[in-house]
């Protein structure tokens, strides 16, 4: 799942929304990967004008203008550095993912599992001794988030 592609041989590239508060790093490191980021929501105005330039195609939309009758339909998977707002209705839609930065504190739909992963900067392929966790919770079995070191040693 970290290359885009939910199958491997696939020309397919899932689609994706990204919920941050600062510097979007969902939203780059997506792209980069060859996700279809279709929309961004997120907690700071000041990042509105470099989300829309550097992400042409994707719905920018701010937090406090997220009404109740948000839809996110054609998005596949939610990635988000904060726990997603209940208004968006995340657990009741037909999205298969949401990787998280935070353990989410209300899950209402039992039928989400979630596994938590420990990741670390230096087995990234960074230069860092950074570490964090990912809380990945799915829809179903087959969208379980698989974690590889990208570093050949």
């Amino acid at each position: 799942m970290t290359s885009g592609k939910m199958v491997e041989g696939s020309d397919t590239s899932p689609s994706c929304g990204v919920i941050c508060s600062g510097w979007p790093s969902w939203c780059i490191g997506l792209h980069l990967r060859g996700w279809n980021l279709k929309i961004v929501i997120h907690k700071n105005s000041l990042w509105v004008s470099y989300l829309a330039s550097w992400f042409p195609t994707a719905i920018i939309i701010d937090i406090k203008d997220v009404l109740p009758t948000f839809s996110s339909n054609g998005v596949d998977h939610w990635f988000s550095d904060v726990e997603p707002p209940r208004k968006l209705g995340l657990w009741h839609t037909s999205i298969c993912s949401i990787p998280c930065l935070r353990r989410i504190r209300h899950v209402p739909n039992s039928n989400w599992k979630v596994v938590r992963h420990s990741l670390s900067h230096v087995n990234a392929g960074g230069l860092t001794d950074g570490s964090w966790s990912i809380y990945h919770y799915a829809s179903h079995e087959g969208y379980q988030l698989k974690v590889a070191n990208s570093r050949p040693f």
